[in-house]
């Protein structure tokens, strides 16, 4: 029996199966992976500082040997309170930025096409739930370039991070009068509580999880397998390869050949009989010429250099602002390097002008 005639349990042939794995798509911009690993960074000091500031026993969560080692490694809690303060505006003013200036190119398709909620996400979650209970084994429907768990956690994110925002900003600066402040607090704590609970199993799915792992790295590379895009997220990898089809025709069209001929690599969907053990080359062929979607080609992804130009900027005039400083790549290497040489080595530091 050839790699040709040997169908695994997902309808491919061994030989499709490692066609798919040794091929990649696509699946993240720049500016998504620089979002989703800025936004990592900043909840990691946020709350590795406001679970430090938090005294009172009602609210507290951190045990108090977490307390002492940050009011060692800060040297108290008004510069630990600062540091929480800076970093969340930063944030702050850094989402706004994103909402504002990418909102067509980004935030608005990102809600359209990527994390809103259609019948199969809906049937996805029972279905997941009764799996994970042991009670079906009935097949996960088809998923887009997010599962519908992903995509419930961006919708818990879209709601709970205005809230963080907001109630961030009347705690920091007394905004509204004491009983605003008073009401902020617990709005704030369970807020955050909601995202750092739903953000444990996201990093157990993306970062533990084996069958996540293409997921994780694709934050890293920007690109996953075509294996793991057709195994859990099929409905995003048959209009990628629907998209990359197009394009292709047209940029044969563009050439001066004839786009409508059929592929001599695809005589097997032409017998009923094969249809059904390739099912892979069925869709990959067939589907392209019945499918009414009208999908856009490929774009560059990136921004006009004029406006990107005037975005930075824009936001370097706001760090002067905001901190009395310039934003720079080198001047933050510096800074960090000294903070460190003051933490290991603080009376060596203070020697070198």
């Amino acid at each position: 029996m050839t790699e040709e005639n040997i169908v695994l349990e997902d309808g491919l042939t061994l030989a499709e199966h490692e066609k798919l794995l040794h091929r990649s798509l696509k699946k993240h911009d720049v500016a998504i992976m620089l979002l989703h690993w800025f936004n990592a960074a900043t909840w990691f000091i946020e709350l590795t500082t406001g679970a430090a500031l938090i005294v009172s026993h009602y609210y507290r969560i951190a045990p108090k040997f977490w307390l002492f080692i940050m009011d060692d490694i800060f040297g108290g809690r008004a510069a630990m309170l600062k540091l929480h303060i800076t970093v969340g505006v930063v944030w702050i003013s850094v989402f706004l930025i994103y909402i504002v200036f990418g909102f067509r190119s980004y935030v608005k398709d990102t809600i359209r096409r990527e994390v809103w909620m259609d019948a199969d996400d809906w049937k996805w979650l029972k279905v997941r739930g009764l799996r994970i209970l042991g009670l079906t084994d009935e097949k996960l429907p088809p998923q887009r370039a997010y599962n519908a768990g992903q995509k419930l956690y961006a919708w818990v994110i879209y709601l709970a991070s205005p809230a963080v925002m907001l109630t961030g900003l009347i705690l920091a600066f007394h905004l509204g009068g004491t009983t605003l402040v008073a009401w902020a607090v617990p709005i704030h704590f369970a807020a955050v509580g909601t995202v750092v609970a739903g953000l444990i199993i996201h990093v157990y799915m993306g970062a533990v999880f084996p069958e996540e792992k293409p997921a994780f790295f694709s934050m890293i590379t920007g690109r996953v397998n075509e294996l793991y895009a057709y195994r859990h997220h099929y409905k995003w990898w048959r209009e990628s390869k629907l998209k990359q089809k197009r394009w292709l025709q047209r940029i044969s069209r563009k050439n001066g050949h004839n786009g409508s001929k059929k592929s001599k690599a695809a005589p097997e969907t032409a017998a009923p009989a094969k249809q059904k053990t390739h099912r892979f080359r069925l869709r990959y062929h067939d589907q392209v010429d019945s499918e009414a979607e009208v999908i856009k080609g490929p774009g560059n992804g990136y921004w006009n250099g004029y406006f990107g130009g005037t975005i930075l900027g824009l936001l370097i005039l706001m760090t002067f602002f905001l901190f009395g400083r310039g934003l720079g790549a080198s001047g933050a290497f510096t800074r960090f390097l000294a903070w460190t040489e003051h933490l290991a080595a603080p009376g060596h530091l203070a020697t070198n002008a």
